[in-house]
């Protein structure tokens, strides 16, 4: 994943990174309106059932490549 994603190659995923990771190819009003969004702060903990749905969506993600 980090070799499709990691733009700049130094082993972490940065917001455009994650971002292009997760959005649409295909809704470029979609990506343009969310990456001109400000990056929000998690002061805590995801609620349990999105981080499942993350992981699940982070591994089909996987499995397609």
């Amino acid at each position: 994943m980090y070799e499709l994603y990691d733009h700049d190659k130094d082993g972490n995923m940065n917001y455009e990174d994650f971002l292009a990771f997760v959005l649409p190819y295909d809704d470029m009003k979609l990506r343009a309106k969310i990456s001109q969004r400000e990056p929000q702060r998690c002061t805590g903990a995801l609620p349990s059932n999105v981080e499942f749905e993350l992981s699940r969506l982070i591994e089909k993600e996987i499995h397609y490549h």
